[in-house]
């Protein structure tokens, strides 16, 4: 784009303003998930996103320059501060040339590789070529490339360039799994409560759930994101991390901390009549108290890494060079992640209406520069404080290490999943350490057809920056989530191509989409992929542009595939016509578990909760779900009579039969009887994996989370699972979904497979048998 004056936008009273918006990514108009109608981008929210990026455009004339000084760098710059690309691309195009030449130019390239090598070459660009041929491939990696061109009556000019080569498409899952076809397990991991827990599900209970999944064969494990959290109110779901980067301390199972077994203090602090007595109140609690759970397991990890810091004065040990190397490896970000938590705990003491300890933007102005000289200070002055931090990340790195290998073995032949919460770029990787990538005057959300301001809102990552500092930040996030994990679900996926961003303090309505470079996000995804030998899962549920699941397809990701979703006129699909590279479910977090959708639980918990505004409202979707069940029954009963009912179910009775009325197989089937037959009709379809949920093992009838609805009206992500998970095995309706999958969806120990998500972006997290 040149420097010449932008051309005027009839959408706009400001043209200078809606020419530089276009140039940073904000979109004119969005179709609205209300209505379905064309929504147009308000000057008002263009002047504050391009604010929230960095520029001023508070007038015509300010907008017109920051649109000069953006084309003048484009025009002066001969070579991109970034390339992502991959192998075949590079190889065929070589260097790309942001122009083309005027005459001849000579050039001399070097390019530093990822390992520390150097390649070099020199010759001639020809009159209007614009590329560089490669002498030879380049490995994948992030490489440097050092660009010198110059002509016959001119200097040299002189050029770097971020190059990361990458693979074509991401890991593929038949990597791990060699049959292609596998079934695994999901749940919200802190939902799972052990009878001898602490009161919120753990590692303990996520090696528990491996065990189970073992032996039925299962290939995989996925799990919520294990993103820190505040831990505190209404911040507890796992979708609203202050840390991409790092876990939540609250999954440690104190019992297998190494210290455990050498300290006798700690242990006799756990079974303190006042800590045995909270803990069997927040077991045997209606609802999860993160908060609480917190809080009691608190004093006994500083007990713990007080033991710790004791034994490594009296003689340096294994364990203790592992904590050194764990901080030299995670250098700055986890320093920094440590140092953010140490000055939240000191800013939690203060009773300041306006202070959020846990947002770095409320905090006094001193200690908002993550490098600055305050927090150095504080830092120095609590160093057991921002140690002990530290060594909670390397604890929970080790158990999950522990859990990662547990679900590789032979004998349990299960691997792990993860998910990332909200979409790749959509939230800084550390509150308050992010603020080069993460604008402070915006937040991103996923939209919902809701009028309300609730629901999940993080700060955005700016596409701009993110692609000027290499992809750093996106690479890191990848590698923290898949450190310990065969496979992720990156929640959101469509937030690679866009995300919608709402200035700071303003209405969902007064937002806008901004573009994000997906085909380069997709790039380093399929990179880290390789480096982890971890298969990638995108949540692609919802309205999605035309094309959308092609290109996820084409760079080797797996799509979602719900079975509430996959509709074909005013019934379902059949089996065969669901996709084959997909994870196949009967639904997801954010809608209800089937007994909830066959009681329409959730329907009358909506009305209580005010999302349905009246009874008339109530009975008109009553009426439309019931012709859901009967649509539901005929498929299952139709994919019956065609395919067999399989192993015998729980219970021992008959599957519909196929002249059976709709309505009648709707109404004669108990909950284990659809359970069986729905985990028939999933398995039969052609996805490569299929995915049963706990929440769907236990019976559960209350949704883990309502879209939309704020905590004063309904606390979301805080409902257990009624049954232990060493107990879920033995569980009749459990048995009833588990007992119906056929052998040819399970594996072999040796053929167990690994699928994982992000733990620390918006992604989930899975474990799995064979990375």
């Amino acid at each position: 784009m040149s420097g010449a004056a932008p051309a005027p936008d009839s959408s706009s009273e400001r043209p200078a303003l809606a020419a530089l918006a276009a140039r940073l990514g904000i979109a004119g108009e969005y179709r609205s998930a209300l209505d379905g109608s064309i929504r147009t981008t308000a000057d008002a929210t263009r002047e504050r996103l391009v604010a929230a990026m960095g520029f001023d455009a508070s007038s015509e004339m300010r907008a017109r320059v920051v649109f000069a000084a953006l084309a003048a760098e484009d025009r002066d710059r001969w070579l991109a501060s970034c390339r992502v690309v991959s192998d075949e691309t590079l190889f065929r195009t070589g260097i790309l040339l942001e122009r083309s030449t005027p005459g001849r130019v000579a050039f001399e390239v070097e390019v530093e590789t990822e390992s520390g090598g150097f390649r070099g070459w020199k010759g001639w660009v020809p009159t209007g070529g614009a590329s560089i041929p490669l002498p030879g491939p380049l490995p994948w990696g992030e490489h440097r490339v050092r660009l010198a061109l110059r002509t016959a009556c001119s200097p040299a000019k002189r050029f770097e360039q971020r190059l990361i080569v990458t693979p074509r498409t991401a890991w593929p899952v038949e990597a791990g799994l060699p049959s292609g076809r596998g079934f695994g397990l999901t749940a919200q991991l802190y939902t799972l409560r052990r009878r001898d827990g602490w009161g919120a599900g753990d590692l303990g209970a996520l090696r528990s759930l491996i065990e189970l999944a073992s032996a039925e064969g299962a290939a995989f494990v996925g799990l919520n994101p294990l993103h820190a959290l505040a831990n505190q109110g209404d911040r507890v779901g796992p979708y609203s991390p202050i840390s991409r980067l790092y876990g939540n301390p609250v999954y440690l199972e104190l019992e297998r901390v190494p210290e455990w077994a050498e300290d006798e203090a700690a242990r006799r602090l756990a079974g303190e009549g006042c800590l045995q007595a909270e803990r069997a109140r927040l077991v045997a609690g209606e609802r999860i108290d993160l908060e609480a759970v917190a809080a009691a397991k608190q004093p006994v990890l500083e007990r713990l890494y007080a033991a710790f810091l004791r034994r490594e004065a009296q003689a340096p040990s294994e364990r203790g060079r592992a904590f050194e190397a764990y901080r030299a490896q995670e250098g700055a970000a986890l320093e920094g992640h440590a140092r953010y938590r140490t000055i939240a705990e000191h800013l939690s003491t203060r009773e300041v209406r306006a202070l959020d300890p846990w947002d770095w933007r409320t905090w006094p102005i001193r200690l908002r520069d993550a490098g600055g000289p305050a927090v150095a200070d504080l830092a120095e002055a609590n160093p057991l404080r921002v140690g002990f931090h530290a060594w909670c990340q390397f604890e929970l790195d080790r158990q999950l290490g522990e859990a990662a290998t547990l679900a590789r073995t032979p004998v349990s032949a299960s691997g792990s999943i993860s998910t990332s919460p909200s979409a790749a770029p959509g939230a800084a990787a550390t509150t308050g350490s992010t603020a080069t990538t993460s604008p402070p005057r915006a937040r991103a959300r996923r939209p919902t057809p809701s009028r309300r301001r609730a629901g999940r809102q993080l700060p955005p990552l700016d596409p701009r920056r993110l692609r000027a500092d290499g992809y750093r930040l996106w690479r890191r996030m990848l590698r923290a989530t898949l450190r310990h994990a065969g496979a992720m679900r990156l929640d959101h996926a469509l937030c690679l191509r866009r995300l919608f961003w709402i200035p700071e303090g303003a209405a969902a309505e007064e937002g806008a989409y901004v573009a994000y470079p997906e085909a380069e996000m997709l790039g380093v995804l399929a990179l880290e992929s390789h480096r982890a030998r971890a298969a990638i899962v995108a949540e692609d549920l919802g309205t999605v542009p035309e094309g959308f699941r092609d290109t996820l397809h084409e760079h080797g990701l797996l799509t979602s595939s719900v079975l509430l979703f996959e509709r074909e006129g005013e019934g379902f699909r059949a089996a065969e016509r669901h996709p084959v590279r997909a994870v196949a479910s009967a639904g997801t977090h954010d809608l209800p578990p089937l007994a909830a959708w066959l009681g329409r639980d959730d329907l009358r918990l909506r009305r209580r909760v005010g999302q349905i505004p009246d009874e008339a409202s109530l009975a008109a979707l009553e009426a439309e779900r019931e012709a859901l069940q009967r649509a539901l029954a005929s498929l299952v009963a139709t994919e019956e009579a065609r395919s067999g009912p399989g192993r015998p179910e729980a219970g021992g009775s008959e599957p519909a039969r196929p002249d059976e009325p709709a309505g009648e197989a709707s109404a004669v089937r108990t909950p284990a009887r659809v359970a069986a037959a729905v985990t028939r009709f999933l398995c039969r379809t052609p996805a490569q994996l299929v995915a049963l949920s706990v929440d769907d093992l236990a019976g559960e009838t209350e949704p883990i989370n309502l879209p939309g609805v704020p905590p004063d009206r309904h606390a979301s992500w805080c409902r257990p699972i009624a049954i232990a998970p060493e107990a879920l095995a033995d569980s009749p309706i459990a048995r009833a979904w588990l007992d119906a999958v056929p052998d040819e969806r399970r594996s072999r120990p040796q053929q167990a497979s690994c699928v994982s998500s992000t733990r620390g972006i918006s992604t989930d997290r899975t474990t799995s048998g064979q990375a």
